[in-house]
């Protein structure tokens, strides 16, 4: 599955310029409205995000804008997810990693919005092992529906083959892994993406342009997708 919200990007022409033809800002996408009791899935869901702060998506998100759309979720889920025992937990990684185990829904905003809010010492590069570690350790074995989205723009210091075995490690103990791909210097388009086709990813998400509403719409999409919520008839992307 690949979803691709509304971003806001230059256009490149065959000389390396921009060119004359540059897209507008489309509107803030809305947060998904689901149809009450509509959830096709029979047993909590446990999503674990794990998001890339290194320096390298520094200039992607100066005012955090990923931090709010996470918490921006935390409230959906408590919301409209039709399943209290339903768990958030959080992961975030540079260097090293730094986990937020995984809490009811209706308790995550105020268990992760201090220190979501507090920057993390995870150092500056980046390195998928330390994050893969995490979320394992996270991840039970079995019960509940297991959901790992990585929120990153995928430039990390393993080779290939180290990434296969680190996604073989996820799938094994994760029942969906989706990919939200941070696009804001292009770069996942033109090259970085080849290295994550054939990894076994749920589905993937491009975003060009960060901003807290574009993130927390596509985390809210993988979630109905999973969960099998439908949304209310008549509602629509669009400005808020």
């Amino acid at each position: 599955m690949a979803l691709t919200p509304s971003t806001t990007k230059a256009r490149r022409s065959p000389s390396g310029g921009a060119s004359d033809a540059v897209r507008k800002p489309g509107p803030e996408p809305r947060m998904p409205v689901p149809v009450r009791g509509s959830r096709t899935l029979t047993r909590p869901i446990r999503l674990l995000a794990a998001s890339d702060v290194s320096g390298s998506t520094a200039s992607s998100d100066p005012h955090q804008q990923s931090e709010q759309a996470l918490l921006e979720l935390c409230d959906w889920i408590e919301e409209h997810s039709g399943e209290a025992r339903d768990r958030i937990g959080l992961v975030r990684f540079a260097d090293v990693a730094e986990a937020l185990p995984a809490v009811v829904a209706a308790k995550a905003r105020k268990a992760f919005e201090s220190k979501l809010l507090a920057s993390a010492d995870v150092g500056g590069g980046t390195q998928l092992t330390p994050a893969v570690d995490a979320l394992c350790a996270l991840l039970p074995h079995r019960g509940p529906h297991r959901v790992v989205v990585l929120i990153t723009d995928g430039q990390v210091a393993e080779d290939d083959a180290q990434l296969r075995r680190l996604f073989a490690r996820l799938q094994a103990q994760s029942d969906a892994i989706y990919l939200v791909a941070l696009d804001h210097d292009g770069l996942w388009s033109r090259s970085t993406r080849h290295r994550y086709e054939q990894l076994g990813l749920s589905g993937t998400v491009v975003i060009g342009e960060l901003t807290r509403a574009q993130l927390a719409h596509a985390l809210a999409l993988l979630l109905m997708a999973e969960t099998g919520l439908r949304a209310r008839r008549g509602w629509r992307v669009g400005s808020r």
